[in-house]
């Protein structure tokens, strides 16, 4: 569900986003996510989207910020100088029936339905000789969807926490070989990730895993944008 506002709504709802860089981190950190992410000569390319899957469905795993209380729905928003729109995101329980409910318990769906995939042998073989399914790479897809979720939510919703704990650098080094990825094999629509582009067309131009806090008012680079 989207929701449109006019510019001047915007700026009564949503903080802009501001962005600062130390040059010299620019200079000394960044990371060629380019050729992170490229396949590696002589890999199978499901086997190197099964392992990717993995190793990011356990460092999300890691990071917790929402409460029932703080988080009643899991929701990202975008703000720019033209447009703002805001983004709930639904769970869709076996039955297709579409369920509103708040960040953690969206996460723990999520996260517990990607599990069962990774544990699956037939989705994710790790015996000699299997072979991935060949649906294998909608599942990809499906997994990467969700990892997208709770990112944005986190950013939108919990920046400003992250960034007073200072971990916002793993943060923002986790997004971007995420998205990196993601792009380079095409696993997520452009239309999906569309609320995140600022940031994404901010990273490749700035020092995205090292933005430090920048205070005035009181406020950090990224404004938590919650209404």
């Amino acid at each position: 569900i989207i929701k449109f506002y006019s510019k001047e709504k915007s700026k009564e709802n949503f903080k802009k986003i501001k962005y600062n860089c130390s040059d010299s981190n620019q200079k000394a950190n960044r990371l060629d996510f380019k050729k992170l992410v490229s396949l590696p000569d002589g890999l199978d390319l499901a086997e190197w989207i099964a392992s990717n899957s993995i190793s990011t469905y356990f460092q999300v795993q890691c990071q917790n910020f929402c409460t029932g209380t703080s988080c009643p729905v899991t929701d990202a928003y975008l703000s720019n100088l033209h447009l703002c729109f805001y983004r709930i995101y639904y769970w869709h329980d076996e039955q297709g029936k579409k369920l509103k409910c708040s960040a953690p318990l969206y996460t723990d769906y999520a996260m517990s339905y990607i599990q069962e995939l990774l544990e699956d042998e037939n989705v994710f073989p790790t015996k000699t000789g299997s072979t991935f399914p060949p649906g294998f790479i909608f599942m990809a897809q499906k997994i990467f969807l969700y990892l997208f979720h709770i990112l944005a939510h986190f950013y939108w919703a919990h920046f400003q926490e992250i960034a007073r704990l200072e971990l916002h650098p793993h943060l923002n080094t986790l997004y971007f070989h995420f998205i990196s990825f993601s792009q380079e094999f095409k696993l997520l629509e452009p239309q999906e990730t569309a609320i995140m582009d600022e940031l994404t067309l901010h990273s490749k131009s700035y020092c995205w895993t090292h933005l430090h806090l920048h205070h005035k008012e009181g406020l950090s680079v990224f404004q938590s944008h919650a209404m």
